[in-house]
Formats: C-alpha cells, sequence, structure tokens
C-alpha cells in the first residue's frame, strides 16, 4: 500500500536489543568520572555477552567491587554484608540499565584507535590487511574512491583508500547508521542532526564532498540494480539516482501485525537488500517478517514468516541470506518459492552478511571471526580469525572481503 498518512516510530527499542547483542557499554568512568579506574574492569566483568566471563556469584560481585573501592568490611557482619550486597547490586543494575540506554553520541566517547577495517584474501581465507581506525566503524561499504565506514558512536565517516593507506575522517550531518553505493555516489542513512530526525544525504565517493541531503529518517538502506531503497518504519522509501535534487520516488507502508499486540509491534525496519528484481525488507525482533517488494515500484510481491529475530540480509547465488544472532546461524531463503530453509551453523552472535567471491561470508560478533560458507553446498566452509568484535562486511571489485571491528 502506497501512503503518507501513518506517522513515524522511532527505532529505540529493537536498536536496543540488538546493542546487547553487538555493542559494549561505555567504562563507568564515563558516565560516572569520579569512581577509580578498578571499577570499570570489574564492571566489564559483569556484563560480558559470554556468561563464563562474569562473575559467578553475587558474593563475588560484591567482593570484586568493594576491593575495587578500596572497602574492607568488618569481620561478622552478615547483616551488613546481605545490605551492602543488595545495594550494590541494585546500583550496578542501575549502571548497566544507563550503559545500555546511553545514546552512543561523540560527546560520550572520545576517538581512541580501537577500530579495525581488515581485508581477508578469499584465495586463503587469511588476513590479508589490518588497518586502524581511530573509532568505532559499523556499517562498510566498496566504492569508486575506496573503502567507505559509518561510525555511529563518534557520529563521523570514514574512507579508506586501499593503495595509498591512507585514512580520511569525514563530517557527518548526523550519527551514521548505514550506506549504499551508486556509480560514483556513495548515500548515507544518518539520525539527526536535529533530536528526532534523520537525513540521507549524497557524496561523491572518491573525494568525499557532500553533494545533496534530504531530511527523511532512515535506519537502513539498499542499493543494486541501479536503484536505492532506504527503510525507518513503518515506510519503506526509493529515492532517486540522477544527477538531479535528492528526492522520493515511491513510498510505501508495510503493515503491522494484525492483531497487534506488545510481543509483535515492530519498531524498526531492521535492513534492507535488493537483488533478483526485488528489495527485501526485514522486520525486527518483535516482527519477525521479511518483505518481498518490486525494486521499481514497491509493489508488494510476497509476505514471509521468519521463526528467529533477524538481523542483516543479503542476496546472491541464488538465495537471500538472513542472520540469526540468537540461533548463531544464517539462514537461507529460497526466492523462487519464498520458502525459509535449513539454517547454517556460523560463529557465536552472528552479525552482518556479505555474497560474493564465491562464498557467503557472515561477521560472528562475540567470536571475533567470520565465517565463510559454502553457498550452494550450504555449509560452513571455514573460520577465519579478525580479532575484535566483527560487525558487518562488504566485497569490493576485486573480490576482497572487508569486515569492520572494534574492540570487544
Amino acid at each position: 500500500m502506497l501512503t503518507s498518512e501513518v506517522p513515524f516510530r522511532r527505532p529505540t527499542e529493537v536498536a536496543t536489543l540488538f546493542a546487547h547483542l553487538e555493542h559494549d557499554p561505555p567504562a563507568a568512568h564515563v558516565l560516572r568520572p569520579d569512581l577509580p579506574a578498578p571499577v570499570d574492569d570489574v564492571l566489564i566483568r559483569g556484563l560480558a555477552k559470554d556468561p563464563t566471563r562474569r562473575q559467578q556469584s553475587c558474593a563475588e560481585l560484591v567482593d570484586e567491587v568493594r576491593r575495587a573501592l578500596g572497602i574492607h568490611p568488618p569481620a561478622g557482619r552478615r547483616l551488613r554484608r546481605r545490605s551492602v550486597a543488595i545495594g550494590v547490586a541494585v546500583a550496578l543494575a542501575a549502571a548497566a540499565v544507563l550503559a545500555v540506554l546511553a545514546p552512543w553520541r561523540a560527546e560520550q566517547v572520545s576517538a581512541v584507535p580501537t577500530g579495525t577495517l581488515a581485508r581477508i584474501d578469499p584465495a586463503t581465507d587469511q588476513v590479508a590487511l589490518r588497518a586502524p581506525v581511530p573509532g568505532y566503524p559499523g556499517a562498510v561499504a566498496a566504492t569508486p574512491g575506496g573503502i567507505w565506514m559509518a561510525d555511529f558512536r563518534e557520529g563521523v565517516l570514514w574512507r579508506y583508500d586501499a593503495e595509498s593507506h591512507a585514512l580520511q575522517r569525514i563530517s557527518s550531518p548526523g550519527e551514521p547508521r548505514d550506506l549504499a553505493v551508486v556509480g560514483d555516489d556513495i548515500y548515507v542513512a544518518a539520525d539527526g542532526p536535529e533530536m528526532f530526525s534523520g537525513n540521507v544525504s549524497r557524496h561523491d565517493s572518491r573525494t568525499g564532498q557532500r553533494e545533496d541531503a534530504l531530511t527523511l529518517t532512515a535506519c537502513a538502506e539498499a542499493s543494486g540494480d541501479s536503484v536505492i531503497w532506504v527503510a525507518g518504519c513503518p515506510f519503506v522509501q526509493r529515492l532517486s539516482t540522477d544527477s538531479g535534487p535528492l528526492r522520493e520516488v515511491a513510498k510505501v507502508q508495510l503493515p503491522f501485525a494484525s492483531p497487534l499486540t506488545a510481543s509483535d509491534n515492530r519498531v524498526q525496519i531492521r535492513e534492507l537488500a535488493v537483488g533478483d528484481g526485488s528489495v527485501w525488507v526485514l522486520g525486527d525482533a518483535m516482527d519477525r517478517r521479511l518483505w518481498r517488494l518490486d525494486a521499481l515500484t514497491g509493489e508488494t510481491q510476497a509476505t514471509i514468516e521468519l521463526p528467529f529475530p533477524p538481523r542483516s540480509i543479503a542476496v546472491g547465488v541464488g538465495l537471500v541470506w538472513i542472520t540469526d544472532p540468537l540461533g548463531d546461524a544464517v539462514v537461507p531463503v529460497d526466492p523462487v518459492g519464498n520458502q525459509v530453509l535449513a539454517p547454517i551453523p556460523v560463529g557465536r552472535g552472528a552479525a552482518g552478511v556479505a555474497v560474493g567471491a564465491g562464498a557467503v561470508w557472515v561477521a560472528d560478533a562475540l567470536d571475533g571471526t567470520v565465517s565463510r560458507i559454502d553457498p550452494v553446498g550450504r555449509h560452513l566452509v571455514s573460520t577465519i580469525d579478525v580479532g575484535g568484535s566483527p560487525h558487518e562486511l562488504t566485497i569490493d571489485d576485486q573480490a576482497g572481503v572487508w569486515v569492520t571491528t572494534y574492540a570487544p
């Protein structure tokens, strides 16, 4: 259905759910500069995504916090110890909530060289290059002007020249979420620059010069076959790709679940992919559906129920590939019958996915690896250690596989 009557819904809740899987909370001293440095280490353990790294009991957690603060309680004061334990536990819970819900903005965490752009050689399944990025690179795209990265937490863009190995920092009108490429241009979907607003900007991929921008709420975008689509919620919009002003060409409203309940109330469109003559639109952890739309008109071709919370999507080698971060798998969908096929196990925290160089590549955010999948046999071929916490991937025209990571 084409419409412009339904108000936009912010994607905060689902973004927070996926932040649990993909992002680390800011250090405690960022929120409370008066806390001593040892407290950071205790909280990092307590909030570790890997349960085996956490403290094994509340008492152990309390003892570590106490030592970090230099507090030594009198012996035999069990009642007081219990009270302190409860108080500390409540304080830690509050700190954890603040850490997760606090917006990732540049003024909270200064840029430090924790990020990496790595290139995998598909001929050897080895990391052939590592380029440090002084921030938190996420979405990545291969362009004629180099490898572009979106750094949502720092609110900037990065462009890496593979020949000169130069890294350029490019300002962004807001916090960039996603990237898409059409010809020599790269389109950046970003929050801001004002609160509760968004924009899509078009840049020359070779110079970084911003050519145009459109006020538009867009959490995800995808391009292919000379078209570009962006999505917020509930709208999915096709944008112009000619040399004129950036503008909306088509606008589609995706229906919410009916009857609508608290358990399936979609908050955002998670991600998009263009391929096989269609634009494929992922719901979120609440509304677990995949929509197939005509790539030119946006007319709905199919709605597919997904038995898992989707994260990322790519199209290639005759199938649609969707990552399942909770099931640690990539799930193929057959576009001929729009059928969900058997999941393929990968590393923990399956995040970004890309198709090319004869394989399907999945970033395993919790394992520090990239999984290589044989798309014909649909099985894991190899696991490549890239370090850090890998998030997104892209493949350049030389069949190089690029992955963004930053320190866990």
